[in-house]
């Protein structure tokens, strides 16, 4: 077998061989198929001899019967060697696959013997790590973990998965137990110095302080080697060995109190009990910490902050009580001013990493904006039903107020920007929808008769009008004024949420609310009146109105028919005196209805009424009272001019001035009462002549100069500058002066 391999290996290979060993093979073969041709051929043109008569079939038979059986027997020869040729080659094949079979056991016995001598190696460095740990000699363990990651890499370019795993549990374990043994010394040297169940004196020097250091030391250099060797997963990511070795026991001091059942400490409803243990213990152990080791004063702050804020957030969670969550976060916030008192820099904010957490912030927004909605829903609910104080007034302001101070001390102003948003756009979106149903009540009715309002309901709408804009001009004065509002309108302009500022449509709406609540108001007051007017007109028109005396002075009763009315009306102007006081709201209030019942009560009473019919249409009315005496019209317009004057006077509760007011009554009563005075009064002053000629002279025709200069005429002698000359011949018709004298 030796003598087979040295052939093979001698000749280049098994093909090679065999052409060497069996160089005739081919030539047999063609020597047979030679002879086999020749033989055919022979035998053919012996038949064509034999069938032509040239041959003697005496002679042909024997011959021909020695050549086929010297043909048979040659061929059988060559049969005979190409069977020995393959014996031969099969017997070499298996002798071959024999020898293939016995180097494949010799290769894998040679990659065992590898395996072997490299899984000794590597248990060798372990143990030597091992003896090197048992002696704290963190040289040495550094160095065999060195040669123990060799050690891998080789087998790794040996394709020995196997192998490989195997060791790379080693490393790990060896990683493991260094790291693990130098933890526990440096957690009794701790333990000795009385950290970190009872922090020693930060002025003094500790004792065992180059012991601690040494094996921070070493806890340094093992995690940097093993990081470099590739045995650290996720490295970025961690926190220095020596720093979570040194804070370690510090942590779990804190999980005990408050994570842990037994203890009598982790109650959920008390997160104020976490924070003064969290602020109390890092008062005592950070300037211990500091002489330790630099920044580990500020890792264990913050390690302390971040499981302070997970275990609030857990608790949190589970209790999902919103009182709860406002109180967490209160406590929260001020344990971060408590920590901004100790004056060390690097510390977390625990705000931020609770309002990093989705759940919490949206969470604690929505309690927040339930805690705001429902006290500003009380109190405004108290304000329209005029049962408020002081506090109930500023309500929607204190929502606002505390919403900001909730936000202030939120880090990032996107933030600030988003929470302060989540508490107060639904107070503002409540407090709108309660004053909205002032008016039609909760059902809202669009066909509601605002002239059916009672007193209840009209004095919480006069309520409602002046919230409504007080509310409005606190926004406004808040996104003007406050630089925190400013800063949040940037961060959103800056951000994705950019578009207008916050409170820009919430100032618009209530703007909005306030114009629809001033609107029903005057509606209501102005309405009613008018529905309430109709039946003195009718007296007026027919000439049915109580009247005193022609010569009796101005001092008498008001009309019968006007005197529910008016008193209606004087209640209301009252109820809307004392909700809206001396305000900008009130003030457009009063005079918008002071406006429409100027013109209402001219042109529906001196206008319409008496004179019978339209505005401007002198003819008519210069005939329509004709049935009226003159003495009888001179009653009616002394009591519509003390009526007009009653009427004027409700509105002196918000200002003096009611002639100005009350532009179109008081001229077209002046009118009316000099005019009642008599001719002979008239005559006594040249203003009479001056007035009448110049009237009389105003054709029926508008815009030509003569009504130019009847209008200077009036304003310059009787101070008629609201009245058209067409309006004031008409009250001049009305009184008789255009028409023959009284009598």
């Amino acid at each position: 077998m030796e003598e087979l391999v040295v052939d093979v290996a001698r000749s280049g290979g098994v093909s090679n061989y065999l052409d060497e060993v069996f160089p005739d093979a081919e030539a047999v073969k063609e020597h047979a198929a030679e002879f086999a041709e020749r033989v055919s051929w022979e035998a053919s043109a012996a038949e064509e001899d034999y069938h032509g008569g040239g041959v003697d079939a005496a002679d042909f038979l024997p011959a021909a019967s020695r050549f086929l059986e010297r043909g048979f027997a040659n061929l059988e020869s060559y049969r005979s060697k190409l069977l020995d040729i393959k014996d031969q080659r099969t017997s070499l094949l298996n002798h071959l696959t024999e020898l293939k079979a016995i180097n494949a056991e010799l290769v894998q016995a040679r990659r065992e013997e590898s395996q072997l001598r490299r899984a000794k190696e590597a248990g060798d460095s372990m143990a030597a790590i091992h003896h090197a740990v048992q002696q704290r000699n963190g040289h040495a363990c550094i160095q065999l973990i060195g040669s123990l990651t060799g050690i891998a890499n080789q087998v790794r370019e040996a394709n020995d998965p196997e192998l490989e795993t195997a060791i790379s549990k080693m490393c790990s374990e060896a990683v493991t137990v260094a790291k693990s043994a130098y933890e526990e010394d440096l957690r009794l040297s701790l333990e000795a110095e009385g950290f970190p169940m009872a922090v020693p004196n930060a002025t003094s020097k500790p004792k065992g302080l180059e012991q601690i250091q040494d094996r921070l030391a070493f806890l340094d250099a093992w995690q940097s080697t093993t990081t470099h060797l590739g045995l650290n997963e996720n490295s970025d990511l961690q926190q220095p060995w020596s720093i979570a070795a040194l804070i370690r026991d510090g942590i779990s001091r804190y999980r005990f109190h408050f994570s842990s059942r037994s203890s009598s400490l982790s109650d959920p409803h008390h997160p104020e009990w976490a924070a003064d243990f969290v602020f109390a213990r890092l008062t005592e152990a950070m300037p211990f910490l500091a002489i330790i080791r630099p920044q580990a004063d500020v890792a264990f702050a913050n390690a302390l902050i971040g499981e302070y804020v997970v275990r609030i957030i857990s608790d949190m969670k589970t209790a999902n009580d919103g009182e709860l969550i406002r109180h967490a976060a209160t406590v929260t916030m001020a344990l971060e001013l408590r920590l901004h008192g100790l004056q060390h820099a690097g510390l977390t904010s625990p705000v931020e990493l609770l309002v990093n957490d989705e759940w919490f912030v949206s969470t604690w927004a929505a309690a927040e904006m339930s805690h705001a909605e429902q006290k500003t829903s009380e109190a405004v609910q108290k304000i329209l039903s005029g049962d408020w104080t002081v506090d109930e007034a500023s309500s929607v302001a204190s929502a606002i107020q505390n919403a900001e101070e909730t936000c202030s001390l939120l880090e990032d102003a996107k933030t600030k920007a988003k929470v302060f948003g989540l508490i107060t756009k639904p107070v503002l979106q409540s407090v709108r929808s309660t004053l909205r149903g002032t008016v039609a009540g909760e059902a809202e009715n669009t066909d509601f008769d605002v002239t059916l309002l009672d007193a209840d309901r009209f004095r919480a709408c006069c309520r409602a009008a002046s919230l409504a804009a007080s509310v409005g001009n606190m926004l406004n004065e808040f996104q003007e004024s406050s630089i925190f509002y400013m800063l949040m309108v940037e961060a959103c302009a800056n951000g994705e949420d950019s578009g207008s500022p916050l409170f820009k449509q919430d100032v618009r709406r209530f703007q909005q609310e306030q114009a629809h609540l001033s609107s029903s108001i005057v509606r209501c007051v102005v309405d009613r009146f008018r529905n309430d007017l109709v039946p003195y007109r009718n007296c007026v028109v027919y000439g049915d109105l109580s009247a005193p005396s022609p010569d009796s002075v101005l001092s008498h009763d008001l009309s019968g028919e006007l005197r529910e009315p008016m008193q209606l009306l004087e209640h209301r102007l009252g109820l809307i005196q004392s909700a809206l006081g001396r305000t900008r709201a009130a003030n457009r209030i009063w005079r918008e209805i002071a406006d429409e019942l100027d013109k209402q009560v001219f042109e529906d009473i001196f206008i319409l009424a008496f004179a019978g019919g339209d505005q401007g249409t002198l003819e008519v009315a210069n005939s329509s009272n004709d049935f009226l005496s003159a003495k009888m019209r001179g009653r009616i317009l002394r009591q519509i001019c003390f009526d007009a004057s009653v009427l004027v006077s409700l509105f002196e509760i918000f200002t003096k001035k009611v002639s100005k007011v009350f532009q179109r009554l008081s001229e077209a009563t002046t009118l009316l009462i000099l005019s009642i005075a008599g001719e002979d009064e008239w005559n006594k002053t040249s203003e009479r002549s001056l007035v009448l000629s110049v009237l009389e002279k105003l054709p029926t025709r508008p815009g030509d100069q003569t009504a130019s200069e009847a209008a200077t005429v009036l304003r310059e002698n009787l101070h008629v500058t609201t009245l058209t000359p067409r309006e004031a011949k008409e009250m001049l018709i009305i009184a008789g002066l255009l028409l023959p004298p009284l009598t």
